[in-house]
């Protein structure tokens, strides 16, 4: 993004400073919402890393970080640096507000630059923990730091619902996990003015309502979208292309 916003000013720019402000809108904003929150959580669940030399290779070290919880102590908490996080998820809004303009001058950009679609190209694939490429649209990509407030409220309901009720950390988890499921469910609202589907016979199916629940079952849990039309109940689920 630095590339592209340093180009926008020379003769020949990749993008537009104006399409760079598009695509990438709110982008470093969210990327420091979530490194703070990353970043206390490890210190607070890795108090002596700080010591440890090999803790100073930086994030491009291979190793992945082996994270203890609890190392046996019944009062360790991590609820206040979610409940901080939560409450910061209004970063979003104009993130959310802005996407399907960012979704839609993507494509024209990448026809209309050769060095924009390699570059997009490049970004669309990606290795798991598993070491297996993922493919990915740019849209998908684009829609990842959405995708990671679900999943954050996915862990707060797990640890909310594995934490103790006279611990600590329980009155606060579940107030971010409440806080969380409220924004998500802000974000449904906000949106459903602009959602309906148009039948062959010339009617408009009307989204009347839709949520997130936790479908949990014996092999875990997963997080489902249900849509209720004007005729029809819709549940989705998460994709792994986000």
């Amino acid at each position: 993004m630095k590339a592209l916003r340093a180009a926008a000013g020379t003769s020949q720019p990749v993008l537009s400073t104006e399409q760079v402000q598009t695509v990438f809108y709110q982008i470093p904003e969210l990327r420091d919402l979530h490194k703070d929150f990353y970043t206390s959580l490890r210190a607070k669940l890795q108090p002596d890393e700080g010591m440890d030399p090999r803790s100073q290779q930086g994030p491009e070290r291979e190793e992945a970080p082996v994270i203890q919880l609890c190392h046996g102590e019944h009062h360790f908490c991590v609820g206040d640096l979610f409940h901080k996080f939560v409450n910061q998820l209004g970063v979003y809004r104009g993130f959310i507000d802005n996407y399907e303009n960012a979704v839609e001058i993507v494509p024209k950009c990448m026809q209309s630059d050769q060095r924009f679609r390699t570059l997009a190209e490049s970004m669309m694939s990606s290795k798991g923990s598993d070491n297996v490429k993922t493919k990915y649209t740019f849209e998908a990509l684009l829609y990842k730091p959405l995708d990671r407030v679900m999943k954050t409220t996915l862990v707060l309901h797990d640890l909310w619902k594995h934490t103790p009720p006279d611990h600590p950390d329980s009155i606060t988890l579940q107030e971010a996990l409440r806080l969380s499921s409220s924004f998500l469910s802000g974000v449904n609202e906000r949106s459903q003015c602009k959602r309906s589907v148009k039948l062959s016979r010339g009617e408009r199916r009307q989204l009347m309502r839709d949520g997130f629940v936790v479908d949990v079952c014996e092999n875990g849990h997963n997080l489902r979208h249900l849509f209720l039309y004007t005729d029809m109940l819709l549940c989705a689920r998460l994709t792994s292309a986000g």
